[in-house]
């Protein structure tokens, strides 16, 4: 690395692109503390290159390839599917994330992809959560995909609804990295 860029202090954009992940998920590890950062005078975060570089370094060492692992996210906001890709992606390089924000979207990747795993948001315009959740679980096709819910509104009667309906569990919303590292690393 020159020295240039070793002694560069990097914006969330830039070291976003060197760490092939969304600024929002920079921002999002400097929050959790994952990466550490400076505050200019005007509140903006900077990133010493070097803490980039040791990221990136210590999540290269390469595990023995194994089968994809397909995770279907759905959410009707675009930034939390952003969000939660990048974060389940930086779990493993053996995870392919597909996002949708539409009932029928989610339909055609399902159909698509066969994920193992899919990431469902209960209460969307267009989807009820738990009917979807209900028929995957009941479809011969379908009945052993793994379903995740998560929810704005982590009410006891909701939690318990979706995991009658087959959920494995009900994340609440936001997500933490921690959190999606416990619910997914176990079923890899």
């Amino acid at each position: 690395m020159s020295k240039l860029v070793k002694d560069k202090l990097l914006t969330p954009a830039e070291a976003a692109k060197l760490l092939h992940v969304s600024p929002i998920t920079i921002r999002y590890w400097a929050k959790e503390g994952l990466l550490p950062f400076f505050s200019t005078p005007g509140g903006h975060r900077r990133f010493n290159s070097e803490d980039v570089m040791n990221l990136l370094n210590s999540h290269s060492v390469k595990k023995e390839p194994r089968v994809s692992f397909n995770v279907l996210i759905i959410d009707d906001d675009n930034s939390f599917l952003d969000l939660i890709s990048d974060m389940i992606k930086s779990i493993s390089d053996n995870i392919q994330t597909f996002t949708s924000s539409s009932a029928f979207g989610a339909g055609e990747l399902m159909q698509k992809t066969k994920p193992d795993l899919i990431l469902l948001d209960l209460m969307m315009p267009s989807i009820d959560g738990f009917s979807v959740c209900h028929h995957i679980k009941t479809n011969e096709d379908t009945k052993n995909i793994n379903v995740i819910a998560m929810t704005g509104f982590p009410s006891n009667e909701n939690i318990d609804r979706i995991k009658k309906a087959g959920a494995l569990t009900c994340l609440a919303k936001p997500i933490s990295l921690k959190e999606i590292n416990g619910a997914i690393i176990p079923l890899l």
